[in-house]
């Protein structure tokens, strides 16, 4: 009798996770970097109590489950997403910090006289349109469309220039597309420089990266923190309700033998094991560690959802019960662990017509006595009187009536071969 417990046989280590997204089969995430890896099945078995002593008769099975914990060691916006249900976005907000050197000329209007009528003209740059000036004190003042920001200038009477007073000088960020970061209600900035004297003092950056309520001094290099679009930058919104991802999960794993070099070309590893989950649903469980010491990895942690499996469908049987995962095992060299035992033809003899074709009813014989399709590129063919009948890929034609053998044989994994007689009408 064949044994189907394969002894001495260890699993260690996970090669990778990879999650599919279950409408098309979009592979969204794929990790080799696993630290942690638990797979466990889950059921509750409802006692029933009869007779004398009141002894447990049978226990019927109920609310069974499947449980998922993986964690990686790198840290994972998607694996993040996926918890939530949610998707990483680009272009987020991210911080930015620039030298800016204060400049009177790039900041304020430019004014002249025209010597024949005497009256002022000014030339406004772009963000001062609409802005007022008048004359007061022996200054001209100019305001910009809000009222908060006003340049004094002094007119010589002589040359008939007109020069900016150095004290209420503009910043200008050059270049700057600012935006209020994440629960702000402006678009803020913060200016460093020496003998500050409130670094955490918020200031609006208005059109065309022009700082509100700011007096700068002309020449004087000022260091400012702000917020920009980052175009690579990545971004993941929580909301106060979210669902998290349903989506199709298979991890694989290492399997050790002392007798490896028995049962697989590679030293004692002498396969893969994996287990499949169709529709897991992960548990909306977020953890981000900032430690000092540890690093902070992903947590892939979920639940098992159940499956109607579409290859199943259609079956002859009383009640087709959902499933919730797979487990399999593949040794690295084919048939390493004798799960093949030999090769049949059903039916025994085989019967074809002159220019006839038909498939082979080849098949394996599994340990367990079962019956396996095999792969025809797999299999040899050797023909007695290749006149009587043609062999290609699987499928025997009829050439001429008459008797001859096939004897079909494995390419590997060391499987017992069959000879078959043919029949031609």
């Amino acid at each position: 009798m064949k044994i189907l417990n394969q002894k001495d046989v260890y699993l260690k280590g996970t090669c990778e996770v990879t999650v599919k997204r279950p409408r098309d089969g979009q592979i969204v995430f794929k990790n080799n970097k696993i630290s942690t890896n638990s797979f466990q099945t889950e059921i509750d078995l409802g006692p029933i109590r009869a007779g004398l002593g009141n002894p447990i008769a049978i226990q019927i099975p109920g609310n069974a489950g499947v449980n998922m914990e993986i964690t990686t060691a790198d840290f994972s916006m998607q694996a993040n997403a996926m918890q939530i249900g949610g998707s990483v976005r680009y272009n987020a907000v991210s911080m930015v910090c620039d030298s800016v050197t204060a400049d009177l000329a790039l900041q304020m209007p430019r004014f002249s006289v025209d010597p024949e009528t005497m009256e002022l003209i000014a030339e406004y740059p772009e963000d001062y349109e609409g802005s007022a000036f008048f004359l007061a004190d022996g200054y001209l003042y100019v305001s910009d469309v809000t009222g908060t920001d006003t340049a004094a200038y002094t007119l010589d009477p002589e040359t008939m220039e007109l020069t900016a007073e150095a004290s209420v000088a503009h910043l200008i960020i050059p270049g700057a597309e600012p935006v209020a970061n994440y629960g702000d209600r402006e678009p803020y900035c913060y200016i460093n420089y020496a003998h500050a004297h409130d670094l955490g003092k918020a200031y609006v950056i208005g059109p065309h990266g022009r700082v509100r309520d700011f007096d700068a001094i002309p020449g004087r290099v000022y260091n400012v923190t702000y917020y920009e679009r980052n175009a690579s930058a990545q971004e993941l919104a929580i909301p106060a309700l979210f669902a998290p991802g349903i989506y199709t999960v298979t991890a694989k794993m290492a399997v050790f033998s002392a007798k490896g070099e028995q049962m697989a070309e590679y030293g004692t590893q002498i396969g893969w094991a994996y287990y499949h989950i169709p529709r897991m649903q992960f548990a909306g469980n977020i953890r981000v560690n900032g430690s000092q010491t540890e690093n902070s990895g992903s947590s892939l942690n979920g639940t098992a959802l159940s499956y109607d499996d579409a290859a199943r469908e259609g079956e002859c049987v009383e009640c087709t019960f959902p499933t919730l995962a797979y487990m399999a095992y593949e040794p690295i060299s084919f048939n390493a662990n004798d799960a093949i035992a030999a090769l049949i033809v059903v039916g025994g003899d085989i019967y074809a017509n002159v220019n006839d074709s038909r498939f082979l009813p080849i098949k394996y014989v599994m340990a367990d006595g079962t019956a396996v399709q095999p792969k025809f590129s797999d299999l040899e063919f050797a023909i007695e009187d290749e006149s009587i009948c043609a062999v290609e890929d699987g499928i025997i034609t009829g050439l001429e009536a008459g008797e001859t053998t096939i004897t079909i044989t494995a390419k590997r994994g060391n499987i017992r071969g069959i000879v078959v007689d043919v029949y031609v009408d």
